[in-house]
């Protein structure tokens, strides 16, 4: 009995399908014209006790990032955020703005969310030319000198001119549960009680793992979507003397915001704080 031929295969050279693979993927992500990515910074107060502060802005800051790439980006742009806890300190805020005023991708910055930390870190911003769209802050409360070399403001306030009531207290030691008594003055409303914000609350949910969002969520989706707009037209791409400029379109000289509205809260124990 004749014995039987056994066939041979060629070993397969690993490494040179491995070359062939990674080019394969370079190839197909030229073809598919990878979009640039263009970064904005979100600086909050993380950890320590205004912790509330923050985590209540981020997942809105992420969802407004998820919806805009899905929607094509801005300008063409990959929209990018790069998020840093400032812990409500005005010395780690300043180091928060020196870092993100490194970053040459990062064209504006949203925060700082607090008066203390917002006044510490706008100089830099401002030396920087880097725009920062500072949410709840009143008005009046941020200095008013333009940035050096260029022709807008560098803070651009969203909240209204500050007032006082008594027995009013702050919104941020409201969210942080350090004061359960009061009343708020506040730019932005908790978000359920804004008839146009339904779908929002939902799709915070999402990606929130079901916490409710609250009046810095609010702040922080109705800014990101200002951003966006202003990266999206701003002339010659998204630069931060264009975005900037683009950005004191929507405000006055002062980089305030004409005609912000105050909702007045009042706080509680017993239960969320109530729109009168």
């Amino acid at each position: 009995m004749r014995p039987r031929r056994v066939r041979k295969y060629p070993i397969p050279n690993i490494k040179l399908l491995l070359i062939l693979g990674m080019g394969y993927l370079i190839l197909v992500a030229a073809c598919g014209g990878t979009r640039p990515v263009i970064k904005f910074g979100l600086v909050a107060p993380f950890e320590g006790r205004y912790r509330p502060v923050g985590y209540d802005a981020i997942y809105a800051a992420r969802l407004a990032v998820r919806e805009r790439n899905a929607a094509g980006g801005a300008g063409g742009y990959r929209v990018e955020l790069v998020a840093y806890d400032d812990g409500g300190d005005a010395r780690a805020a300043m180091e928060r703005a020196r870092q993100l005023a490194l970053d040459p991708q990062v064209v504006a910055v949203i925060g700082h969310y607090r008066i203390e930390t917002s006044r510490a870190a706008w100089d830099i911003y401002a030396r920087e030319a880097l725009p920062l769209i500072a949410p709840v802050i009143p008005a009046d409360l941020l200095p008013d000198a333009p940035c050096v070399g260029c022709g807008f403001p560098a803070a651009f306030r969203t909240g209204p001119l500050g007032q006082s009531l008594s027995g009013s207290a702050s919104l941020d030691d409201v969210l942080a549960g350090l004061v359960t008594t009061g009343t708020i003055l506040t730019g932005v409303p908790w978000p359920r009680d804004v008839p146009e914000a339904q779908q929002f609350i939902a799709n915070y949910r999402s990606v929130s793992n079901g916490a409710e969002p609250g009046p810095y969520a609010w702040a922080t989706y109705q800014a990101t979507q200002m951003l966006f707009e202003a990266m999206a037209n701003a002339p010659g791409g998204p630069t931060r003397l264009a975005v900037g400029a683009q950005l004191a379109a929507r405000f006055d000289a002062r980089g305030m915001s004409p005609g912000a509205p105050v909702y007045i809260y009042d706080v509680d124990a017993d239960g969320p704080p109530k729109l009168r």
